[in-house]
């Protein structure tokens, strides 16, 4: 054994190069393990997230006239990217409409919403709580 190549993580002895890559590849090995479970992970929070009914279309454009079914689905869309990425995505269904706003509100300053993907959001949100 070559004392030069050799080291001692207190847990692991090393010996060579040959150890030191199979460890760097054990570690790598996690972490793609890591990357695919929380990409895994937004598409199953993405996928839980409901689709609206055309009821729940038909009852939003005549909340807000001229809101469209592509607007809403943008904003279903937006909610995933934007809002996922800092914490775990809430059912819309979690909150009342009323609650829902006030997150909104505070929420749209923290991820720096434009006015417009902050109110696809909202549009998307408030529509499948109901």
């Amino acid at each position: 054994m070559n004392p030069f190549l050799t080291l001692d993580t207190g847990w692991r002895r090393y010996d060579g190069f040959s150890n030191v890559k199979k460890s760097w590849n054990h570690c790598t090995s996690w972490a793609a393990l890591a990357g695919v479970l929380a990409i895994g992970g937004l598409a199953a929070c993405a996928g839980s997230l409901p689709r609206l009914t055309s009821a729940q279309k038909e009852r939003a454009a005549r909340l807000w006239p001229g809101t469209t079914a592509r607007e809403l689905g943008r904003g279903r869309t937006l909610y995933v990217r934007k809002c996922s990425g800092c914490h775990t995505l809430h059912l819309p269904a979690a909150y009342p409409a009323e609650r829902w706003s006030a997150i909104l509100d505070e929420m749209k300053g923290e991820a720096r919403l434009p006015e417009g993907e902050a109110w696809d959001i909202e549009r998307y949100v408030l529509t499948a709580a109901q």
